[in-house]
């Protein structure tokens, strides 16, 4: 019973780190055009080429999350609000 219940937890947090992936893939994607193209960071994708490699401030105040817990829904609403707002505010 304990060994069925752990591989149907296994199955759903494999399906919610799938559907998280294509979810972020989809923002970087962007289809629907919400992003302002400013972004150093969407979903959990870090910004490392822009016409050429991005430059890390010497100061060392970078920050990559690489490998680390990423919470994609607080930042998923974090930036559709901020392309709500600024769609707002160019209408």
């Amino acid at each position: 019973m304990c060994e069925v219940l752990l591989v149907m937890l296994a199955q759903v947090s494999d399906e919610q780190l799938k559907l998280g992936l294509l979810e972020d893939v989809m923002d970087v994607i962007d289809l629907e055009g919400r992003r302002q193209g400013d972004e150093e960071r969407v979903g959990g994708f870090d910004l490392i080429y822009l016409n050429g490699p991005v430059q890390v401030d010497r100061q060392g105040n970078y920050v990559c999350y690489l490998g680390c817990h990423n919470n994609r829904v607080r930042n998923r609403r974090k930036m559709l609000r901020k392309a709500a707002v600024i769609a707002q505010s160019s209408a």
